[in-house]
C-alpha cells in the first residue's frame, strides 16, 4: 500500500521546544504508515526528524505574511500532493494554511501550541500587535484550516471564548509522552543521577531545585530566581535551569544581581537523552511557567515521578489534577514558601505517573493523529 504525503511546517528546528518535540514524536510514531515532509528552520532537530524517516526542506516564512514563502510553499504542495497539511504556531500556521487552502489540500491543521491570548509580549508590542495576531488567527482558524487543535478542554475553551475559533473547526488532542523512557531500575537510577550530579559539580546528598524549559518571557525564569533567594542557602544549596533561549545573558545578570550567581547553574541547550538524565538529577522540578498550552516538561518530570511544584494556570490543573503541588502564577513569594515547605511524598509522585500513564500515552497521542490524519 502506497503511504500518503503530510507536510508539516512550522518555524524553527533549532532546538527541542514543545512543538519541536511534538513532531519528532509523531515522525518517529507514524513514518510507517505516512511519509512526512518537514519544512522549517534548519537545526538540530532536523536530524532528528531524519532520523525517524523525516523528509526536510529549508522553507519557513520570514515575515508575518510572507509572499515568497506562500509562492514555494504552495509549488511544493503541488509537487508532493499531500493529503495532510499540519502547521505550528501563529507565522507557519497562518501562511502555511492559506497555501494549502488554495492547493486544495483535503485537511489543513492549525496548531498554536500556547494560546495568543497568553502571549508575554513587551507592553507596547501587545498594543500594537495584538489585535493583528487574534484577527490572523481567527482567519487561519476559522477559514484556512479544517480543523484546530486544542492540547486540552480547558485550551478549547479559550479558543472559543478568547480568540473567536468556530467550535465545530476545534479537536482536542493531548500531548503524549514515551512512558518507557522513563522506566528506569533503582540501580540503574542512582548511576545516572551520580554521573549527572558529578557532571553538575554537586554532591548526591545536597538538595536541587531543577527546571527545564526554553529561557523566554513566558516561562517564569525570573520568578524563580527571585523565589529561591527566599530560600535557606544551607537547605535548598542549588538551582539547575536547562535550556537555551535569548533571555540566558539577561537571567544569569539578574542571578548576579541577586546575590546567587555562585547556587544557580545554567545548563544550556540539551539532547532529548540528556533531558532524562537531567530530570533524575533534581529533587524537585520547579515549573514557574506564565503562559502554557500543555507542559509537556511538566509531564515528563511526572512520568520520571519527580515531585512538582507548578503554577496553578487552570491548563496545569486540568492536565496533572491533584498530583502535583501549585502555587499561585507570578508570586514568587508564593513559590518560594511553597518551596521552603517541601515535603518528599511518594504516594503522589506514583499517582502522578499512574495519571501520565492511563491519560497521556504515547499510544493514545499517536492513535489520535492516525485518525485524524486518516479522515
Amino acid at each position: 500500500m502506497t503511504k500518503r504525503n503530510i507536510v508539516i511546517s512550522l518555524n524553527s528546528g533549532e532546538q527541542m521546544g514543545g512543538v519541536e518535540r511534538h513532531v519528532g514524536d509523531l515522525i518517529k510514531g507514524l513514518s510507517h504508515e505516512f511519509n512526512f515532509t518537514v519544512c522549517c528552520k534548519y537545526g538540530p532537530m532536523v536530524e532528528e526528524y531524519r532520523k525517524y524517516g523525516g523528509q526536510f526542506v529549508e522553507l519557513y516564512p520570514h515575515f508575518d505574511f510572507d509572499l515568497v514563502f506562500l509562492l514555494k510553499f504552495f509549488k511544493l504542495l503541488r509537487l508532493l500532493n499531500p493529503v495532510v497539511v499540519h502547521a505550528h504556531e501563529l507565522k507557519a500556521g497562518f501562511n502555511a494554511t492559506l497555501a494549502a487552502y488554495f492547493a486544495h489540500v483535503q485537511v489543513r491543521i492549525y496548531h498554536v501550541h500556547t494560546p495568543i491570548t497568553q502571549w508575554q509580549l513587551p507592553q507596547w508590542k501587545k498594543k500594537t500587535l495584538f489585535k493583528l495576531n487574534i484577527f490572523a488567527n481567527k482567519v487561519a482558524g476559522n477559514i484556512f484550516a479544517t480543523h484546530v487543535i486544542a492540547l486540552t478542554a480547558e485550551i478549547k475553551k479559550e479558543r472559543i471564548d478568547c480568540e473567536g475559533i468556530k467550535s465545530t473547526r476545534i479537536v482536542v488532542i493531548p500531548n503524549g509522552v514515551d512512558i518507557k523512557k522513563f522506566r528506569i531500575q533503582s540501580s540503574e537510577f542512582r548511576v545516572i543521577r551520580n554521573e549527572t550530579r558529578k557532571k553538575w559539580n554537586i554532591k548526591n546528598n545536597e538538595f536541587v531545585i531543577g527546571n527545564i524549559s526554553r529561557l523566554t518571557e513566558e516561562k517564569g525564569h525570573e520568578i524563580l530566581l527571585k523565589a529561591f533567594t527566599k530560600l535557606p542557602k544551607g537547605k535548598f544549596p542549588f538551582l539547575v535551569i536547562a535550556g537555551g533561549g535569548h533571555l540566558k545573558s539577561s537571567l544569569k545578570a539578574l542571578s548576579a544581581t541577586l546575590g546567587i550567581n555562585d547556587r544557580v547553574k545554567f545548563l544550556g541547550k540539551f539532547t532529548d537523552e540528556d533531558k532524562v538524565k537531567i530530570l533524575l538529577g533534581f529533587d524537585i522540578f520547579a515549573f514557574p511557567t506564565l503562559a502554557e498550552g500543555f507542559g509537556i516538561v511538566m509531564m515528563e518530570a511526572m512520568a520520571a515521578k519527580i515531585p512538582i511544584i507548578a503554577s496553578d494556570l487552570p491548563v496545569l490543573k486540568e492536565v496533572a489534577g491533584g498530583t502535583v503541588e501549585y502555587f499561585k502564577v507570578g508570586d514568587f513569594s508564593d513559590l518560594g514558601r511553597s518551596l521552603e515547605s517541601f515535603e518528599p511524598n511518594s504516594d503522589r509522585v506514583d499517582k502522578a505517573f499512574e495519571r501520565v500513564k492511563n491519560r497521556y500515552s504515547m499510544e493514545r497521542f499517536l492513535n489520535s493523529y492516525r485518525n485524524l490524519y486518516g479522515i
